[in-house]
């Protein structure tokens, strides 16, 4: 009988000290799990804020991209314009060198003409008589080299930029006219004699009398060069073209003196002011 008491009082310890083991060993563990749970909620917290960071630097990256984007733009921006304004120089810097060429070659072409106008200036009666007949066949020539000059006159007395101004005599319609307004306005700049020109006449065509015309007014305008009132010179007629120099001036001291042309095409009268008839 005291056998299987021991052996139930064995097998009660055994299972108390395996109760004992399995209660600490469960402590144990949930105290690990514990600390594993605890560790978790630090790592999310972690994870958490990296992601945030993660998450702010995308931003400041794709902000930075954007920046970069603007600056690249600005750049090819800056660098087409900068191309623009090379051409552009270089579109000025030819232009400059054929307004050069084109000046020089009027020069060389107006030497000798030059010579001959100035010292024909003195003595109309020999130009007049010179361009009297149409069948000249240097009508033609003189009057082209009298433009020439009228355009040198034009790039070095009225221009406001002489390498980069138009010439107005490209494409115009009256030569003869501009021609004309052309002496009135180098008088204007370089002598500051006030004479306007009020052109009522019809274009000319035929070179010879478009020269003796020219030839005319410039004996007129030189002659009232030498007065300080303002006047005009105007121009009518058709056929018979009358030039007409009227002072416009409140005082009139001008007591200009006709040029001396003796012509059979030249009709000169002297009234109020100076009047000039080319006949036809």
């Amino acid at each position: 009988m005291l056998i299987p008491f021991i052996i139930v009082v064995v097998v009660a310890i055994a299972l108390a000290v395996l109760f004992w083991l399995t209660k600490n060993e469960t402590i144990t563990l949930k105290s690990h799990i514990a600390q594993l749970q605890e560790t978790n909620a630090d790592q999310a917290e972690e994870i958490e804020r990296k992601d945030t960071k993660t998450a702010t630097l995308k931003t400041r990256i794709q902000s930075l991209d954007e920046k970069i984007a603007q600056h690249e733009a600005t750049i090819k921006t800056k660098n087409e314009l900068s191309h623009a304004q090379s051409l552009k120089i270089d579109d000025l810097g030819k232009e400059k060198t054929l307004l050069k060429d084109k000046h020089a070659e009027l020069e060389s072409q107006l030497q000798e003409a030059e010579k001959k106008i100035v010292s024909l200036a003195t003595r109309p009666d020999a130009v007049f008589k010179e361009l009297a007949t149409s069948e000249n066949h240097n009508a033609a020539t003189l009057w082209q080299l009298e433009l020439a000059r009228s355009e040198r006159a034009w790039r070095h007395s009225v221009a406001t930029n002489p390498l980069s101004d138009e010439s107005p005599f490209e494409d115009v319609k009256d030569p003869t006219r501009l021609a004309v307004e052309v002496e009135a306005a180098a008088l204007r700049e370089d002598v500051g004699t006030y004479i306007t020109i009020d052109w009522q006449a019809e274009p000319i065509d035929d070179p010879s009398r478009q020269h003796l015309v020219v030839r005319v007014a410039q004996e007129l305008l030189a002659e009232a060069s030498r007065s300080t009132t303002k006047a005009k010179l105007l121009v009518t007629g058709s056929d018979d073209l009358k030039l007409e120099f009227i002072p416009t001036g409140e005082d009139d001291d001008s007591n200009l003196i006709p040029p001396q042309i003796t012509n059979e095409l030249i009709d000169l009268s002297q009234n109020e002011g100076i009047s000039i008839t080319v006949k036809s």
